[in-house]
């Protein structure tokens, strides 16, 4: 009997193994920070590039100002098929197709109207007069 009471007691103390998890951990590729130096050179005369950074995801890329996610004025898409470049037009996101990374100059009026969005003044509501 003593023997069947260790192995329980052996049984009780194993731990299952942990389940392995694979971290899939963002890279942030060559051609993401090419881009966002090409970005930088295009913005430079509208905005201290300092204010500038770059917000890696899983599935895009974001070139942010003043380290809000929210202010993301450039998005990059880049998978191994494709790469697009999303920028804000009244107030939506529009997805441009480029096929290697100096097509970004071709947008550079978009990407500098994309900045001038996050970068104007909030219109404030009116607010109530009092008599």
């Amino acid at each position: 009997m003593s023997e069947d009471t260790d192995k329980k007691e052996q049984k009780i103390d194993e731990k299952p193994p942990e389940p392995i998890e694979e971290k899939k951990e963002i890279e942030t590729t060559s051609e993401e920070t090419e881009t966002f130096y090409i970005i930088k050179s295009i913005v430079r005369d509208i905005i201290d590039i300092e204010r500038l950074s770059m917000k890696d995801y899983k599935t895009v890329c974001n070139i942010i100002i003043d380290n809000f996610a929210t202010k993301a004025f450039v998005k990059l898409y880049y998978y191994e098929t494709s790469k697009r470049i999303g920028l804000m037009e009244d107030n939506n996101e529009i997805k441009f197709q480029i096929e290697k990374v100096d097509d970004i100059y071709r947008y550079d009026e978009k990407i500098i109207a994309s900045l001038n969005f996050y970068l104007k003044p909030k219109e404030e509501s009116n607010p109530l007069k009092i008599d």
